[in-house]
């Protein structure tokens, strides 16, 4: 049996079906989880942009041989385990260098220098 809105339905060993698309994503909120929650914690007056954390997220992943996700799915996951974690919420308001709006949690940091480093 196939539904338009799987990727892909397969067979459990005691006949049950799965969808690979939940199965990822599940994996992939786990990755996230343990490679980059010990990474950040709450500062004040700090802020974290979601370029920053996806950037020091893609070298953790990239350092303990893991695949790399998508900076979309990336976001959202982020979104829920600060929400959490920190209870911040993901702001739309930050200002950059250049004066141009960007997605950030203002309050929290990246725990020590080695995650800061480009």
């Amino acid at each position: 049996m196939r539904r338009a809105n799987l990727v892909h339905v397969g067979q459990t060993g005691n006949g049950s079906q799965f969808d690979a698309r939940a199965f990822w994503l599940a994996v992939s909120v786990v990755r996230v989880n343990r490679t980059f929650a010990f990474a950040i914690e709450p500062r004040e007056g700090a802020c974290l942009t979601v370029t920053q954390a996806y950037q020091v997220f893609c070298r953790l992943a990239q350092q303990r041989s893991l695949n790399l996700i998508k900076r979309s799915m990336f976001r959202e996951m982020m979104r829920d385990l600060v929400r959490e974690k920190f209870n911040l919420a993901l702001r739309h308001d930050v200002p950059d260098a250049s004066n141009r709006h960007q997605q950030a949690w203002k309050g929290l940091a990246l725990v020590n220098s080695r995650f800061r480093a480009a």
